[in-house]
């Protein structure tokens, strides 16, 4: 009911504008409703541009029981006076803009008309994303590998199961990222751990980790071989309980070949040695035989270091090295 009343009074605010002063500038009125993605928007800020897009009238969308509604007066020029540009002239094509967002062009309609014109913008949502990254490692080694989270500044906690195959890689453990310290129930029989995590806060970064993951990789898995990180039965919640849309990205761990095999070409020769020690001064090396880490760290420190190189040579000529990876 109040609704109706409002857009009576909106039409009788037109048809019963007095005589005199307030015609001396002559409006065409629009009114309408303002939405975005098809949602009702109240104090929007309506703002009509004339066709060199000089702002000409503005107005804020009506909330409560109105919400959503505008009404705005669009000025024409007097020709009359020289110099001064008060408004539109007949044929001008006259923009709507809603917070600044494109919502309508037209021709502006008849002067002193009120016309009826539903403004409405599309705005595309940034959807957030649980996700793993690609990995590769070594037969016997120990990973740790993040849960990312894209854009999902809004969020504050969350729930997610990972599958893997249990004949390539076993959880050992799970860390917190940029939330709390997760809840976790790790299950390597079945090849699946369930971690939930929450805080009372938003994480507030776009780029964020939920939680880390240490897999160690089988001493016997085959060169090759891979596994995919599956995540599933995902929820995210924001400060207020309320459910952040989401999609989910899986990733993969592959397993390469021989500890040191830099080149990749199925054993430990010079090759690898000076790849290794290029990569330490920071000298390029071709694409095909990245990442460096962790097939070249022969000395488990996680890096690579004169000491891999100096392995590798000793392996080379048959001299007796630790072999920290079996």
């Amino acid at each position: 009911m109040k609704k109706s009343i409002l857009l009576i009074a909106i039409v009788l605010s037109i048809v019963l504008i007095p005589m005199g002063s307030a015609l001396e500038v002559p409006v065409t009125s629009y009114w309408g409703t303002v939405s975005e993605n098809n949602i009702l928007q109240s104090n929007a800020v309506i703002t009509v541009h004339d066709a060199t897009g000089n702002e000409i009238a503005n107005t804020t969308s009506l909330d409560s029981s109105n919400m959503g509604l505008y009404q705005i007066n669009v000025p024409w020029d007097d020709l009359t006076t020289s110099g001064i540009d008060e408004g539109v002239i007949d044929g001008e094509t006259i923009t709507f803009k809603i917070d600044g967002k494109m919502a309508a062009s037209r021709v502006i309609d008849t002067k002193g008309s009120n016309i009826q014109l539903d403004l409405s913008v599309t705005v595309a949502v940034t959807t957030a994303v649980i996700k793993f990254t690609n990995h590769s490692t070594m037969p016997g080694s120990s990973i740790t590998i993040p849960v990312w989270l894209d854009n999902g500044s809004s969020v504050a906690g969350g729930s997610f199961k990972v599958i893997f195959n249990s004949d390539v890689a076993n959880v050992t453990g799970v860390s917190a990222g940029d939330f709390s310290t997760p809840i976790y129930n790790i299950n390597n029989t079945n090849g699946l751990v369930f971690i939930s995590l929450a805080g009372t806060n938003a994480v507030g970064k776009s780029n964020a980790i939920l939680a880390n993951i240490t897999f160690n990789i089988s001493a016997g898995v085959s060169t090759g071989a891979s596994t995919v990180l599956g995540l599933q039965e995902t929820d995210l919640n924001d400060v207020n309980g309320g459910v952040v849309v989401h999609s989910t990205l899986n990733g993969l761990i592959k397993i390469e070949g021989t500890r040191g095999d830099v080149n990749r070409n199925g054993r430990r020769d010079t090759g690898d040695a000076t790849l290794m020690l290029r990569t330490i001064v920071e000298l390029p090396i071709p694409s095909q035989y990245q990442p460096v880490l962790p097939i070249g760290d022969m000395n488990c420190n996680n890096r690579i270091d004169t000491g891999d190189a100096t392995l590798v040579l000793r392996d080379i000529v048959s001299l007796p090295i630790p072999r920290c990876w079996e």
